[in-house]
């Protein structure tokens, strides 16, 4: 009975945190087209549920159509809580101006524990790299399974993970 009681809260609070990720997302989406932060794009870094807020905002900027373009010049997902689709990456890819990374360890657990237990797609971002649709793409997958093997690490190593974003050229501002 313990193990069950465990599960639903864990998927609950899971769906929670979902659910606040991409209304979060959205905001972040219209204050960008407002230009609330200037006429200068922006660089987006985020791990677990944050990159998974940056992904779902770069998808409500392709839907603004013309307004969402040249809002965001580089966005980094690590260990992204959503599908590796080609399709909604490439869409998602289509509104950054420098690079959209994926960063993923395949030794990442807890992502595959709590992802999984709440969702039906074997495929997963934060696990995996994103196959690319075309050779035109600034999509970029950067696996750091020798530096993660924990979901928390990213936050931990994230000093770290910035120094490889600069050797692997991620990101002017990054």
């Amino acid at each position: 009975r313990w193990l069950v009681a465990a599960a639903g809260w864990i998927d609950s609070t899971w769906s929670v945190a979902e659910i606040r990720a991409d209304k979060a997302a959205k905001e972040l989406a219209h204050a960008l087209a407002l230009r609330l932060h200037g006429h200068r794009p922006v660089t987006l870094v985020g791990f677990g549920m944050g990159a998974r807020l940056i992904f779902k905002c770069l998808l409500y900027l392709s839907e603004l159509g013309p307004r969402g373009h040249g809002l965001v010049e580089t966005a980094v997902c690590m260990g992204t809580p959503l599908p590796a689709s080609p399709k909604e990456w490439y869409r998602a890819q289509a509104m950054c101006g420098y690079r959209l990374v994926n960063v993923y360890s395949r030794s990442d657990w807890v992502l595959a524990f709590l992802y999984r237990s709440s969702s039906f797609s074997r495929y997963v971002a934060g696990l995996q790299a994103v196959e690319h649709l075309d050779t035109n793409t600034v999509l970029e997958n950067v696996d750091v399974t020798a530096l993660v093997t924990n979901h928390w690490e990213y936050r931990d190593k994230l000093h770290v993970l910035l120094q490889v974003f600069r050797r692997v050229g991620v990101g002017a501002g990054v």
